[in-house]
């Protein structure tokens, strides 16, 4: 079952508790559609992803200064270690932002 249809069942529950009067209410309704845009809204969010995983790729594009290996005459990734190309902008391997 769905969050979607744990919602229309919850509200189906709720509504049978109501006096007659009131089930045919235009607020009830407009209740449920805030509810479930809501609900909506909270999956796109999951989607996206959790805020500490944002938070790491906000980190992953602010740029670090790789170093040069004078021995090998390469540049290094600041975050993971692997080789990079002078004129790249990211990690390969890691996908950190630098600049040299």
């Amino acid at each position: 079952m769905t969050q979607n249809e744990k919602v229309e069942k919850y509200f189906e529950s709720e509504l049978s508790m109501l006096p007659e009067e009131s089930k045919d209410s235009l607020e009830v309704e407009e209740i449920k559609d805030i509810c479930l845009k809501a609900l909506e809204e909270i999956q796109q969010y999951r989607e996206i992803g959790t805020a500490e995983e944002f938070k790491v790729l906000k980190e992953k594009n602010e740029p670090k200064n790789a170093t040069f290996d004078n021995i090998y005459d390469i540049y290094i990734c600041p975050d993971c270690g692997k080789s990079v190309g002078e004129h790249q902008n990211y990690c390969w391997n890691c996908g950190q932002a630098f600049s040299v």
